[in-house]
This record gives structure tokens, C-alpha cells and sequence, in this order.
């Protein structure tokens, strides 16, 4: 009777063992296909994405701007100050200073690329809800369009000390995913961050084993072949091309005293000119180092000194502006500025999805900044208490979550014609007033190509 016993609580033992041996061998399966199958997916994403690229690489030359509701024809005034600004424009002299090179610049003739330089994580300041929540994702998004648009462009990654213990193992699996495909540079700065506003992003061109540099912040997406702005001609001439600042936080008038202190040419650089007077936006940049050695140096000195300067720019955007004019340098200026995003009716307010950065050939190559509105966001927030706000007018389903404003309406402003352009974009009836001073060619429907990029960056920086 015990041997039966025995006999079968050992049976009901071994036979629950293989049982719960066979569950954990299934589980096992199912988690290494639910792998493969992921990454069979991500694989199969990737075929797709870079198939889409090509298929609307080129459908905004394509396409016919769609006419907004308000359009009226440029006026005869416009056009008399468009013929001035431009004979302005083309009696800058054009020269480059021969000056030595910085002590801690590197530079190895003829390579040319991008450089940037973003914390794993978020931004120790100046961080926003318009921006990568790890703003190291932006470098991995620049990455994929560079390789996307098959660029014969270099990306080096400079990595300051403090940040080097996340910031290199980050950037070494990067380039690993991209082996073969881009060449990418893991670069250790030499010190650690600098002190002084802006000073960190001077050091990282710098110390960038390339000639000519493109600097890009965390927050911008390239969306045509960033080779071609190298090509450009007056760029080729001055060394260095900048992009105006939508948002416009800049009053030359304050300079007057300090260009009189430094004796620059009036004829050169005079305040009223849309050159001078219109604010730079750091965020892209290119300067080939070599023409612009001095002017850098002087730039360094400058950001280590920013309590001097900070009453005349906004942050160290034009930190640049000022380095280039107090030295007598020129440099090319791109005539456009703009942005997308859409008009609400109800409050008529303009909501920015991304400043759009054209070329001198009109067209758009990089969008910076990525405007949202969060649900999640906290209440003292104004973007949250925008998004609550909606949800109240019944404007939004209620299910809805925005992750990023819609770029319905694309604004192309020519600072030639526009030399006083305001942006003004909390500003009530803003939208009614701009709207009938621009033309068909400066406000349009945004592109399908546009709206495209805009959810392919959105999906890269898992919005």
C-alpha cells in the first residue's frame, strides 16, 4: 500500500516537473521569436523608411504651393525696397582674414561634415517641450538622414569629459549600427566643458578633425542632402553661412556705440540693414575654419566673457552675429525665414510646428525645433494649459493626444523684400495681419514632402 503510494506521488511529481519544464521551454520560444519578429519588423521599417525617402525626395520640386485663403500680389513699394536691398547686398565687399590658427583647433584639409555635440539625457538648461526628451536621439536622427539621403558628409559627435562615462558608450553603439554606411566620429574633447555661453559649442567646431563644419543643435532634422549648402557659391566666397532667427530677439540699434568703439564700416555692416539688424539662429551654422580663424578666436573670448555681451543677444545666437560684424568679416546670410505649422480659426493663432531653414536656392534643408502640445504636461505650463484649453473648446476629440502641432501652412519670408519682419506668434490677430502682406511664394500649403519629414522626425525622436 505505501509503494503504491509512493509510486504514484512520484508519477503526479515527475509529471508536473515535465510540465512546467515544457511551459518554460514555450515561454522561452515565444520571447526568442517575439525577437525575431521585432527585429524582423525594425529591419523591415528601415526598408520601408528609406524607400519612402526616395519616393519623396524630390516631390516638393514637384509640387505647386496650394494658395492659402488670404493672398494679395506684392506691393509696389515691396518691389522698390526689394531692387534697394539688393543693390545693397551686392556692394558687400567680399574678403576672408588670414590670421593664425587657434591653439586648440583641429583641422585636416578638405574633410568637410556635421558636428555635434548632445548630452544622453535631457539638457542641463534650456530645454523645452520642443525638443528630443533625450536630446542624444536627435544626433542618432541626423545620423539616419544623412544615410538616408546617401551624403558623402562626415558626423562627428564631440563628447565632453563629464558626459563621456553615458556619452561615449552611446555614441560607440551609434556607430556601430551605422558601420559601413556613414562614417561617424566618436571625439573625446581634449577638455572639459568650457565655461561661458555658448563657448561649449565654438570648442566642439574646433576640435572637430574637419575643415569645414556644419554645426547642428540636438533639436534640428536635415531633409535634403546638406552637401549641396557647401556647394553654395557665396558661402564658398566668405567662409561662412548663418540663418536668421524667426522668433527675432535681436535690437541692433544697441550696437551703435559698439560699433563705433571698433570702427566698423558703416557701408559694410550699417544698422538698418537686414543683414545686421535680422537675429541669427545658432541652431545650424557652417563656417569653414581655416577663412575663419580669427573671427573664431575672437568669438572664444567673447563667450568667456558673455556678462559683457548677454544685453545684446539672445543666448549665444548672436554671439556669432556680432563676432563676424565687430571683426569686419563678411559672411553669407540667407535671405529666407520661415516655419510651419497651422492657423486655428477659433482664437486666430498661429502655432509653429518647426522653423524651416531654406537654402539661398529657396529650399528647405533642415527644420529646427519641433513644437507641441502635451496633455501630460504640468498645469503652470503655458503649452499644457494651451492643450487643456483646446480640449474645453471642444476643438479636440477626447481622445485626442497631440503630440506635435500640424505643419498645414509653410511661411517663406524674403529679407529682401521683408527687412522689418516680425514674428509675433502669441500675438491675437497676428496670423490676419501678416497674412495680407505676403505673397503666393511666402505663404503656402506645406508640402507633402514637408509633412512627411515632419512625422518621420517625430517618429525618430519617439514622440
Amino acid at each position: 500500500m505505501l509503494a503504491r503510494k509512493f509510486i504514484v506521488r512520484y508519477l503526479v511529481y515527475a509529471g508536473a516537473s515535465m510540465l512546467l519544464l515544457t511551459m518554460l521551454s514555450l515561454i522561452s520560444t515565444i520571447r526568442r521569436d517575439k525577437e525575431e519578429l521585432k527585429h524582423l519588423n525594425n529591419a523591415y521599417k528601415d526598408i520601408l523608411y528609406s524607400r519612402g525617402v526616395q519616393n519623396h525626395i524630390r516631390e516638393m520640386e514637384r509640387e505647386t504651393p496650394v494658395v492659402p485663403s488670404k493672398q494679395v500680389t506684392i506691393s509696389s513699394q515691396q518691389q522698390q525696397t526689394q531692387k534697394a536691398v539688393t543693390r545693397a547686398a551686392a556692394n558687400i565687399s567680399q574678403h576672408t582674414d588670414g590670421a593664425s590658427t587657434p591653439a586648440n583647433s583641429s583641422t585636416t584639409p578638405g574633410r568637410r561634415g556635421v558636428v555635434m555635440s548632445c548630452p544622453v539625457g535631457r539638457a542641463s538648461h534650456n530645454s523645452g517641450n520642443w525638443k528630443p526628451a533625450n536630446l542624444f536621439i536627435g544626433i542618432e536622427a541626423v545620423a539616419q538622414q544623412l544615410v538616408n539621403f546617401q551624403s558623402d558628409l562626415e558626423l562627428v559627435v564631440v563628447i565632453y569629459g563629464k558626459e563621456a562615462a553615458r556619452g561615449m558608450p552611446a555614441c560607440e553603439n551609434m556607430r556601430r549600427k551605422f558601420d559601413k554606411q556613414l562614417a561617424l566620429t566618436c571625439h573625446r574633447a581634449k577638455t572639459d566643458m568650457p565655461a561661458g555661453y555658448g563657448v561649449s559649442k565654438v570648442a566642439a567646431i574646433w576640435e572637430a578633425p574637419l575643415t569645414e563644419a556644419i554645426w547642428l543643435d540636438c533639436d534640428t532634422f536635415p531633409v535634403d542632402n546638406l552637401s549641396e549648402l557647401l556647394d553654395d557659391e557665396s558661402y564658398q566666397q566668405t567662409g561662412a553661412m548663418f540663418w536668421a532667427d524667426i522668433e527675432g530677439h535681436f535690437d541692433a540699434a544697441k550696437l551703435r556705440r559698439k560699433f563705433a568703439e571698433h570702427g566698423v564700416d558703416s557701408k559694410q555692416f550699417p544698422l538698418d540693414a537686414w543683414w545686421v539688424k535680422q537675429g541669427f539662429d545658432s541652431g545650424i551654422l557652417i563656417v569653414h575654419k581655416e577663412k575663419c580663424k580669427a573671427v573664431l578666436e575672437r568669438l572664444w573670448e567673447m563667450g568667456k566673457d558673455f556678462k559683457r555681451w548677454e544685453r545684446y543677444t539672445s543666448g549665444d545666437k548672436d554671439l556669432w552675429h556680432i563676432a563676424w560684424m565687430l571683426h569686419g568679416q563678411d559672411f553669407t546670410y540667407v535671405p529666407y525665414v520661415g516655419a510651419t505649422g497651422f492657423f486655428r480659426k477659433s482664437n486666430k493663432m498661429w502655432y509653429m510646428t518647426s522653423q524651416a531653414k531654406y537654402g539661398t536656392n529657396g529650399k528647405i534643408y533642415v527644420l529646427h525645433q519641433m513644437w507641441r502640445s502635451n496633455p501630460d504636461m504640468n498645469a503652470d505650463n503655458f503649452h499644457g494649459l494651451r492643450w487643456k484649453k483646446l480640449h474645453a473648446d471642444g476643438e479636440l476629440d477626447e481622445n485626442s493626444q497631440p503630440k506635435y502641432n500640424t505643419p498645414e501652412i509653410t511661411i517663406r519670408i524674403d529679407l529682401r523684400t521683408n527687412p522689418d519682419f516680425k514674428y509675433a506668434r502669441e500675438e491675437p490677430d497676428w496670423w490676419d495681419k501678416i497674412s495680407d502682406s505676403l505673397t503666393t511664394n511666402e505663404m503656402y500649403s506645406t508640402s507633402n514632402y514637408i509633412r512627411y519629414q515632419t512625422s518621420v522626425m517625430a517618429a525618430l525622436w519617439k514622440y
